[in-house]
């Protein structure tokens, strides 16, 4: 129980909280915008610049899953 309190209870000023919030806002949208843009945000951009799509990659991925 511990644990718990020392995790949702914080001594921390207000400013810190408030600033881990707006950074986790970021990052949570810029993932979001990675899936809905893939062209432009995700592996698009990649493959436009001669990076090629990893196929083998995946497949390697489902063998070791």
């Amino acid at each position: 129980m511990k644990f718990f309190n020392k995790l949702l209870f914080t001594d921390n000023d207000p400013s810190v909280i408030w600033i881990r919030f707006v950074v986790g806002v970021i990052f949570i949208s810029e993932g979001i915008q990675k899936f809905v843009y893939p062209d432009t945000l995700g592996i698009g951009r990649f493959v436009k610049i001669g990076i090629p799509y990893p196929v083998h990659e995946l497949r390697t991925s489902y063998f070791f899953t």
